[in-house]
C-alpha cells in the first residue's frame, strides 16, 4: 500500500518541547527569585552594617577617653576616630584626611586609597566621633553570606529538571503508547486502537481514528467482496456462452463471420474476469500467503518456456541474462512469481510489433535482486508511463489493442506483498522498461532455498 501524506511542518518531539519549555520557565523563575532574595539581603545586610555603625559610634561619643589613652585595639576593617574640638583624642590608625570636612550622617570616603563606608556624629560638647567598615571587606563578607543564602537555589534547579524529566515522561505516556500503536497498524488485519494509559483529552483522538479505521477496513472488505463475487459470477455465464458461441459455429459455418468477433469479444470478458479474480486474491491488504526462499532463475526459464509459443507467432526474438555465480534467490511464492513475469512478458509480447525483441534481465545487488523487463514495442510519452499502473489504463497510443488495462496494477500488487519497488520508464530498445526490485533482506531470512 502507497503511504499518501500531506505536506506539514514537523515539529520537535512534545515530550522534548515540554522539557524545554518548563525548564527555561523554572530557571527565569528561580533565578529572578534568587537575585530578589539576593538584593534583600544585600539591602538588609547593609542596613545591619550600618546600624553597628551608628551603635558604636554613639558609644565612642557617650564614653569619657582621655586624650593620653593608649589607642584602643580594633579589627583592621573597622576604623574610628574621637575628636575634642580640634584635638584628636582617640583614633584607630593615623591618617592626613581632613576628617572633619567629612559630611555629618553616612558617607561613602576614599581613606589611603581605600573606600570606606563612614558615619560622622558630634555632640553640642564640640566631640565628634567617626567610624567606618572597609567596604570591600564589608562587601565580601556580605556576598559570603548571601551567597550561602542562595546555594538552595542553585542546588534546586537540577533536582527540579530531573522530577520533570520524570513527570513530562509520565505524562507523555499515553502519547507514547498511541504512537507505537500507529505505527505497528497492520493494514491486512485493521484493529482497533486500545490504551492502557489515557487522558481525557486523547480520547476524541482514539475514537476518531478507531472509527477511520474500522470504516477503512469495511471499505477494504466491500471492494474484495464485490470485486470477487462479480468476477466470479461472470465466469460461468461467459464460459457457457464461449461454448455455445463455437457449437453455433461448428453447426452453421456460414455464421462464423459473424459470430468470430463475438467469441473474440468474449474471450477478452474472460480474460478481464479472471484478472479481476486475480487482483481481489492478490491484494496487499487481503493476501494471507507466506513468502519462501526461492530460487527464480528456474521459474524464469519455466516461464519463457512457456511463452515460446506466442512469441513465435509474432517472430518475436527473448533474452534472459542473468550471473550464475550470483545469489537470484529471494523470498516469494512461486506462484505469484510466475504470474508476476508472465504479465510482463504477455504485456511486452502483446505490445510490441513482429519481429521484434524482449530482453529480461536478474541482477543481484547488495540489499536487493532487481528484474528487468524491457522491449521495443509502443514508445509510450512520461504522461502514459506515470499512469500505466492504474486499473484500465492503458495509454492512448494502444487503446486499440485487447488488453484490459488490469496487467500492470496486478504487477503492483504483487511486488507490494514483496515489499518491494516499481518502476516504469522508457527501454534502451525503443519501448517500455519495467524493473522490480524485491529486497533480499526479509522476515524470512532463515528460510531454506526451495
Amino acid at each position: 500500500m502507497k503511504n499518501v501524506g500531506l505536506k506539514m511542518h514537523v515539529m520537535q518531539s512534545l515530550r522534548t518541547y515540554l522539557t524545554k519549555v518548563i525548564t527555561a520557565i523554572m530557571v527565569l523563575v528561580i533565578s529572578v527569585a534568587a537575585y530578589q532574595a539576593y538584593q534583600t539581603n544585600l539591602s538588609y545586610t547593609e542596613q545591619r552594617y550600618d546600624a553597628e555603625l551608628k551603635t558604636l559610634a554613639q558609644l565612642l561619643l557617650s564614653v569619657e577617653i582621655s586624650a593620653v589613652a593608649e589607642q584602643i585595639t580594633v579589627d583592621e576593617s573597622i576604623l574610628y576616630e574621637v575628636w575634642q574640638g580640634r584635638t584628636k583624642i582617640a583614633s584607630a590608625f593615623a591618617n592626613n584626611e581632613n576628617t572633619a570636612e567629612f559630611p555629618l550622617g553616612f558617607s561613602e570616603q576614599n581613606i589611603a586609597f581605600t573606600r570606606w563606608r563612614i558615619f560622622h556624629v558630634a555632640n553640642d560638647k564640640g566631640k565628634r566621633v567617626l567610624v567606618g567598615f572597609n567596604s570591600v571587606e564589608r562587601f565580601a563578607y556580605a556576598d559570603e553570606l548571601i551567597s550561602r543564602s542562595i546555594v538552595p537555589f542553585i542546588v534546586a534547579v537540577p533536582l527540579c529538571v530531573i522530577a520533570l524529566l520524570i513527570a513530562v515522561r509520565f505524562a507523555t505516556r499515553p502519547l507514547r503508547e498511541l504512537e507505537e500503536q500507529l505505527l505497528q497498524i497492520d493494514f491486512k488485519a485493521l484493529k482497533p486502537i486500545h490504551l492502557q494509559h489515557s487522558f481525557r483529552e486523547l480520547t476524541p483522538v482514539i475514537n476518531t481514528t478507531n472509527g477511520l479505521l474500522i470504516k477503512l477496513h469495511d471499505s477494504y472488505a466491500r471492494e474484495q467482496t464485490f470485486s470477487g463475487n462479480v468476477a466470479h459470477e461472470l465466469r460461468t455465464p461467459l464460459a457457457v456462452l464461449k461454448i455455445n458461441v463455437e457449437n453455433a459455429i461448428q453447426q452453421f459455418p456460414e455464421t462464423k463471420h459473424e459470430l468470430a468477433p463475438l467469441g473474440h469479444h468474449i474471450d477478452r470478458l474472460i480474460n478481464v474476469t479472471n484478472q479481476l479474480l486475480l487482483l481481489a486474491k492478490t491484494h496487499p491488504q487481503w493476501y494471507q500467503g507466506t513468502l519462501s526462499l526461492h530460487s527464480v532463475v528456474p521459474q524464469v526459464q519455466s516461464v519463457i518456456s512457456n511463452m515460446y509459443p506466442k512469441l513465435l507467432t509474432k517472430r518475436q526474438e527473448i533474452e534472459f541474462q542473468f550471473d550464475p555465480l550470483q545469489c537470484n534467490s529471494l523470498h516469494t511464492a512461486p506462484h505469484l512469481f510466475d504470474l508476476l513475469l508472465s504479465n510482463l512478458l504477455n504485456n511486452a509480447h502483446k505490445y510490441t510489433q513482429e519481429a521484434s525483441k524482449i530482453e529480461v534481465k536478474l541482477n543481484t545487488f547488495d540489499q536487493y535482486i532487481e528484474l528487468i523487463v524491457a522491449d521495443s514495442g509502443v514508445l509510450l510519452n512520461e504522461q502514459d508511463i506515470a499512469k500505466l499502473t492504474k486499473r484500465f489504463y492503458r495509454g492512448l497510443q494502444v487503446q486499440d489493442s485487447d488488453g484490459a488495462g488490469l496487467g500492470l496494477a496486478l504487477i503492483q500488487q504483487i511486488v507490494e506483498i514483496h515489499n518491494g519497488r516499481l518502476q516504469l520508464q522508457r527501454s534502451n530498445l525503443g519501448g517500455l522498461e519495467v524493473s522490480i526490485q524485491f529486497p533480499i533482506a526479509t522476515l524470512n531470512s532463515g528460510a531454506e532455498i526451495a
